[in-house]
Protein backbone atom coordinates (compact mmCIF):
# COMPACT_ATOMS: atom_id res chain seq x y z
CA UNK A 1 0.00 0.00 0.00
CA UNK A 2 2.76 2.30 0.80
CA UNK A 3 5.10 1.87 -2.55
CA UNK A 4 1.20 2.21 -4.58
CA UNK A 5 0.53 5.69 -2.77
CA UNK A 6 3.91 6.39 -4.27
CA UNK A 7 3.64 5.22 -7.15
CA UNK A 8 0.14 7.31 -7.50
CA UNK A 9 1.62 10.22 -6.25
CA UNK A 10 3.89 10.80 -8.65
CA UNK A 11 1.84 9.97 -11.47
CA UNK A 12 -0.93 12.23 -10.17
CA UNK A 13 2.13 15.09 -9.38
CA UNK A 14 3.64 14.44 -13.21
CA UNK A 15 0.67 15.05 -14.67
CA UNK A 16 0.00 18.22 -13.24
CA UNK A 17 2.59 19.80 -14.45
CA UNK A 18 1.18 23.31 -14.38
CA UNK A 19 0.60 22.76 -10.44
CA UNK A 20 4.73 22.01 -10.43
CA UNK A 21 5.52 25.13 -12.43
CA UNK A 22 3.09 27.25 -9.67
CA UNK A 23 5.13 25.66 -6.61
CA UNK A 24 8.23 26.53 -7.93
CA UNK A 25 7.71 29.81 -9.30
CA UNK A 26 6.95 30.71 -5.55
CA UNK A 27 10.22 29.28 -4.47
CA UNK A 28 11.91 30.93 -7.31
CA UNK A 29 10.54 34.29 -5.86
CA UNK A 30 10.99 33.96 -2.78
CA UNK A 31 14.57 32.55 -3.14
CA UNK A 32 15.25 35.41 -4.61
CA UNK A 33 13.47 37.76 -2.34
CA UNK A 34 16.36 37.14 0.33
CA UNK A 35 19.14 36.30 -2.41
CA UNK A 36 19.47 39.42 -4.19
CA UNK A 37 19.93 41.72 -0.90
CA UNK A 38 22.21 39.41 0.74
CA UNK A 39 24.55 39.29 -2.98
CA UNK A 40 24.33 43.30 -3.24
CA UNK A 41 25.63 43.32 0.31
CA UNK A 42 28.28 40.92 -0.10
CA UNK A 43 29.01 42.43 -3.64
CA UNK A 44 29.43 45.99 -2.21
CA UNK A 45 32.28 44.58 0.10
CA UNK A 46 34.03 42.09 -1.78
CA UNK A 47 33.72 42.97 -5.82
CA UNK A 48 31.75 40.47 -8.63
CA UNK A 49 35.28 38.96 -9.39
CA UNK A 50 35.89 37.42 -5.83
CA UNK A 51 32.15 36.65 -5.34
CA UNK A 52 33.07 34.55 -8.21
CA UNK A 53 36.19 32.87 -6.97
CA UNK A 54 34.48 32.26 -3.35
CA UNK A 55 31.33 30.92 -4.47
CA UNK A 56 33.79 28.27 -6.85
CA UNK A 57 35.54 27.51 -3.87
CA UNK A 58 33.26 26.67 -1.05
CA UNK A 59 32.73 28.55 2.13
CA UNK A 60 35.26 30.50 3.63
CA UNK A 61 34.86 30.58 7.42
CA UNK A 62 37.33 33.73 7.77
CA UNK A 63 35.64 35.50 5.12
CA UNK A 64 32.40 35.06 6.61
CA UNK A 65 33.24 36.41 10.19
CA UNK A 66 35.55 39.24 8.96
CA UNK A 67 32.06 39.60 6.76
CA UNK A 68 29.82 39.66 9.68
CA UNK A 69 32.55 41.97 11.45
CA UNK A 70 32.13 44.41 9.08
CA UNK A 71 28.41 44.74 8.46
CA UNK A 72 26.86 44.06 11.28
CA UNK A 73 25.22 47.35 11.53
CA UNK A 74 23.50 46.13 8.45
CA UNK A 75 22.68 42.92 9.84
CA UNK A 76 19.88 43.73 11.95
CA UNK A 77 17.65 44.64 9.05
CA UNK A 78 19.05 41.82 7.52
CA UNK A 79 17.75 39.67 10.37
CA UNK A 80 14.11 41.25 9.61
CA UNK A 81 14.42 39.78 6.01
CA UNK A 82 15.97 36.46 7.50
CA UNK A 83 12.77 36.33 9.56
CA UNK A 84 9.64 37.66 7.56
CA UNK A 85 10.68 35.49 4.17
CA UNK A 86 10.57 32.18 5.83
CA UNK A 87 7.37 33.29 7.21
CA UNK A 88 6.10 34.71 3.71
CA UNK A 89 7.27 31.14 3.07
CA UNK A 90 5.21 29.25 5.39
CA UNK A 91 2.00 31.16 4.89
CA UNK A 92 2.77 30.31 1.11
CA UNK A 93 2.98 27.01 1.47
CA UNK A 94 0.24 26.83 3.64
CA UNK A 95 -1.52 29.03 1.11
CA UNK A 96 -0.94 26.64 -1.75
CA UNK A 97 -1.62 23.55 -0.17
CA UNK A 98 -5.15 23.53 0.28
CA UNK A 99 -5.65 23.81 -3.76
CA UNK A 100 -3.03 21.18 -4.10
CA UNK A 101 -4.74 18.49 -1.65
CA UNK A 102 -8.29 19.71 -3.34
CA UNK A 103 -6.91 19.03 -6.75
CA UNK A 104 -5.22 15.20 -5.56
CA UNK A 105 -8.91 14.00 -3.53
CA UNK A 106 -10.50 15.09 -6.24
CA UNK A 107 -8.04 12.98 -9.04
CA UNK A 108 -8.41 15.86 -11.02
CA UNK A 109 -6.40 17.87 -13.53
CA UNK A 110 -4.83 21.71 -12.75
CA UNK A 111 -7.72 24.18 -13.26
CA UNK A 112 -6.51 27.49 -12.32
CA UNK A 113 -10.45 28.61 -11.22
CA UNK A 114 -10.45 25.56 -8.82
CA UNK A 115 -6.93 25.22 -7.75
CA UNK A 116 -7.07 28.86 -6.79
CA UNK A 117 -10.74 28.94 -5.05
CA UNK A 118 -9.60 26.11 -2.82
CA UNK A 119 -6.38 27.86 -1.83
CA UNK A 120 -8.76 30.94 -0.75
CA UNK A 121 -11.20 28.55 0.53
CA UNK A 122 -8.84 26.57 2.96
CA UNK A 123 -6.14 28.82 3.92
CA UNK A 124 -7.82 29.95 6.94
CA UNK A 125 -8.82 26.86 8.36
CA UNK A 126 -5.05 25.80 7.57
CA UNK A 127 -4.02 28.65 9.40
CA UNK A 128 -6.31 28.62 12.34
CA UNK A 129 -5.20 25.01 12.50
CA UNK A 130 -1.23 25.83 12.59
CA UNK A 131 -2.02 28.02 15.40
CA UNK A 132 -4.13 25.31 16.92
CA UNK A 133 -1.61 23.06 16.77
CA UNK A 134 1.26 24.95 18.84
CA UNK A 135 0.33 23.15 21.95
CA UNK A 136 1.10 19.92 20.38
CA UNK A 137 4.32 20.71 18.86
CA UNK A 138 5.57 21.89 22.37
CA UNK A 139 4.11 18.59 23.57
CA UNK A 140 5.82 16.42 20.69
CA UNK A 141 9.22 18.51 20.45
CA UNK A 142 9.11 18.11 24.88
CA UNK A 143 9.64 14.20 24.17
CA UNK A 144 13.59 14.79 23.79
CA UNK A 145 13.15 15.88 27.67
CA UNK A 146 12.82 12.02 28.29
CA UNK A 147 16.73 11.38 27.29
CA UNK A 148 17.91 14.27 30.00
CA UNK A 149 15.25 12.41 32.35
CA UNK A 150 16.11 9.23 32.04
CA UNK A 151 20.18 10.26 31.77
CA UNK A 152 19.63 11.80 35.72
CA UNK A 153 17.68 8.82 36.98
CA UNK A 154 20.41 6.27 36.34
CA UNK A 155 23.74 8.09 35.84
CA UNK A 156 23.13 11.77 37.88
CA UNK A 157 23.65 14.72 37.22
CA UNK A 158 27.38 14.66 35.47
CA UNK A 159 27.89 11.30 34.04
CA UNK A 160 30.44 9.78 32.25
CA UNK A 161 31.72 11.78 29.06
CA UNK A 162 30.91 9.07 26.23
CA UNK A 163 27.14 8.45 27.95
CA UNK A 164 26.53 12.30 27.85
CA UNK A 165 27.58 12.26 24.37
CA UNK A 166 25.41 9.49 23.90
CA UNK A 167 22.38 10.46 25.49
CA UNK A 168 22.80 14.32 23.81
CA UNK A 169 22.36 12.37 20.71
CA UNK A 170 19.33 10.59 21.66
CA UNK A 171 17.99 13.84 22.67
CA UNK A 172 18.52 15.60 19.12
CA UNK A 173 16.71 12.06 17.83
CA UNK A 174 13.85 12.61 20.06
CA UNK A 175 13.30 15.90 19.29
CA UNK A 176 13.65 15.08 15.51
CA UNK A 177 10.99 12.42 15.54
CA UNK A 178 8.35 14.94 17.76
CA UNK A 179 8.87 17.11 14.76
CA UNK A 180 8.80 14.42 12.17
CA UNK A 181 5.41 13.25 14.00
CA UNK A 182 4.00 16.74 14.57
CA UNK A 183 4.39 17.22 10.90
CA UNK A 184 2.62 14.17 10.11
CA UNK A 185 -0.34 15.12 12.11
CA UNK A 186 -0.93 18.48 10.53
CA UNK A 187 -0.85 16.71 7.23
CA UNK A 188 -3.25 14.57 7.74
CA UNK A 189 -5.35 17.07 9.85
CA UNK A 190 -5.30 19.43 6.78
CA UNK A 191 -5.97 16.29 4.47
CA UNK A 192 -9.02 15.66 6.59
CA UNK A 193 -9.99 18.89 6.75
CA UNK A 194 -10.16 19.04 2.66
CA UNK A 195 -11.99 15.73 1.85
CA UNK A 196 -14.41 15.85 4.63
CA UNK A 197 -14.93 20.11 4.56
CA UNK A 198 -14.38 20.21 8.02
CA UNK A 199 -14.97 23.48 9.59
CA UNK A 200 -13.38 23.08 12.64
CA UNK A 201 -10.15 22.95 13.21
CA UNK A 202 -9.86 21.09 16.60
CA UNK A 203 -11.87 18.33 15.60
CA UNK A 204 -9.67 18.20 12.11
CA UNK A 205 -6.57 18.01 14.87
CA UNK A 206 -7.95 14.92 16.50
CA UNK A 207 -8.48 13.26 13.47
CA UNK A 208 -5.28 14.15 12.01
CA UNK A 209 -3.19 12.90 15.19
CA UNK A 210 -5.36 9.83 15.45
CA UNK A 211 -4.79 8.93 11.82
CA UNK A 212 -0.97 10.02 12.03
CA UNK A 213 -0.46 7.68 15.30
CA UNK A 214 -3.35 4.86 14.76
CA UNK A 215 -1.15 4.22 11.54
CA UNK A 216 1.68 5.04 12.93
CA UNK A 217 4.45 2.66 11.04
CA UNK A 218 3.15 3.23 7.63
CA UNK A 219 2.64 6.91 7.68
CA UNK A 220 6.55 7.25 8.81
CA UNK A 221 7.30 4.45 6.52
CA UNK A 222 5.52 6.46 3.46
CA UNK A 223 7.13 9.87 4.76
CA UNK A 224 10.43 7.92 5.10
CA UNK A 225 10.69 7.08 1.71
CA UNK A 226 10.28 10.60 -0.16
CA UNK A 227 12.63 11.76 2.62
CA UNK A 228 15.39 9.16 1.61
CA UNK A 229 14.41 9.68 -2.12
CA UNK A 230 15.33 13.82 -0.75
CA UNK A 231 18.32 13.10 0.91
CA UNK A 232 19.51 11.09 -2.52
CA UNK A 233 19.38 13.39 -4.68
CA UNK A 234 20.80 16.11 -2.29
CA UNK A 235 24.17 13.91 -2.12
CA UNK A 236 24.37 13.71 -5.74
CA UNK A 237 23.98 17.70 -6.05
CA UNK A 238 26.24 18.37 -3.22
CA UNK A 239 29.05 16.32 -5.14
CA UNK A 240 28.13 17.51 -8.66
CA UNK A 241 28.83 21.45 -7.24
CA UNK A 242 31.99 20.02 -5.42
CA UNK A 243 33.18 18.49 -8.66
CA UNK A 244 32.66 21.60 -11.06
CA UNK A 245 34.13 23.90 -8.36
CA UNK A 246 35.35 26.45 -10.73
CA UNK A 247 35.62 30.16 -11.26
CA UNK A 248 34.80 29.90 -14.86
CA UNK A 249 31.29 31.60 -15.82
CA UNK A 250 29.98 28.58 -17.98
CA UNK A 251 30.77 26.38 -14.85
CA UNK A 252 29.08 29.04 -12.56
CA UNK A 253 26.35 28.82 -14.89
CA UNK A 254 26.10 24.83 -14.76
CA UNK A 255 25.99 24.97 -11.21
CA UNK A 256 23.19 27.52 -11.03
CA UNK A 257 21.06 25.01 -13.55
CA UNK A 258 22.27 22.25 -11.14
CA UNK A 259 20.71 23.98 -8.07
CA UNK A 260 17.66 24.98 -10.19
CA UNK A 261 16.99 21.18 -10.93
CA UNK A 262 17.47 20.39 -7.70
CA UNK A 263 14.87 22.90 -6.35
CA UNK A 264 12.71 21.57 -8.98
CA UNK A 265 12.77 18.31 -8.03
CA UNK A 266 12.41 19.15 -4.26
CA UNK A 267 9.19 20.91 -5.76
CA UNK A 268 8.17 17.42 -7.34
CA UNK A 269 9.17 15.43 -4.06
CA UNK A 270 6.55 18.02 -1.79
CA UNK A 271 3.79 17.42 -4.39
CA UNK A 272 4.14 13.66 -4.66
CA UNK A 273 4.11 13.39 -0.21
CA UNK A 274 0.22 15.56 -0.81
CA UNK A 275 -1.00 13.26 -2.94
CA UNK A 276 0.55 10.10 -1.64
CA UNK A 277 -0.42 10.99 1.95
CA UNK A 278 -4.23 11.95 0.16
CA UNK A 279 -3.98 8.58 -1.38
CA UNK A 280 -3.37 6.96 1.43
CA UNK A 281 -5.70 8.52 3.60
CA UNK A 282 -8.34 7.46 0.65
CA UNK A 283 -7.32 3.83 1.13
CA UNK A 284 -7.15 3.50 4.64
CA UNK A 285 -10.43 5.42 4.62
CA UNK A 286 -12.66 4.46 1.27
CA UNK A 287 -16.28 5.73 3.16
CA UNK A 288 -14.58 8.80 4.74
CA UNK A 289 -14.85 11.82 1.85
CA UNK A 290 -16.92 13.98 -0.03
CA UNK A 291 -14.44 13.03 -3.00
CA UNK A 292 -16.43 9.92 -4.61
Amino acid sequence: MIFESVKTGFGQTWANKRLIAVFYLVNLILGLAIAIPIAGLVDSFVGKSMIRDSLAAGMDWNFLFEFLDINHKQLPGMGNLFFFIPLIFVLSILFLSGGAIGVFAGHEKYKPSEFWGNCGQYFGRFFRLALMSIPLLAILFSIRLLADGIERLFFGADPYENLAYWFGVAKIGLGIIGLLLYGLVLDYARIYMVINDEIKSRVALWRGLKFAVGNIGRTFSLALILFLTGLAVLFVYYHLSNLLSSSHVAIILLLVLFQQIYILWRVILRLTFYSGQVNFYKRINPGDTIYR
